[in-house]
């Protein structure tokens, strides 16, 4: 029975019989993953870029209405003095 070995066992046992490297061994892959990141950091990039400059108009928009609305006053507390122990309301 003809156990199947792999392509690393196959070209150990028997070197000679092909020059080609294997993806791993060339870098190809190295370079199509390296390639495929560059890729992907460039669309990341556009996408950022277009979703600023699209919402620039909605941000000035609302930048202009927060402009008119009314707005209430901050909180105040009121300063307090302790006394003996007991805070009291100044």
């Amino acid at each position: 029975m003809n156990m199947p070995i792999s392509l690393e066992d196959y070209r150990f046992q028997y070197p000679n019989s092909t020059s080609i490297p294997t993806l791993s061994q060339s870098g190809l892959i190295g370079g199509l993953l390296a390639r495929r990141e560059r890729r992907l950091a460039r669309r990341a990039q556009r996408r950022a870029i277009w979703n600023f400059v699209v919402g620039l108009p909605f941000r000035g928009l609302a930048w202009i209405v927060d402009l008119f609305r009314p707005h209430a006053p901050a909180p105040t507390r009121a300063p307090h003095i302790r006394r003996g122990g007991i805070y009291v309301a100044g």
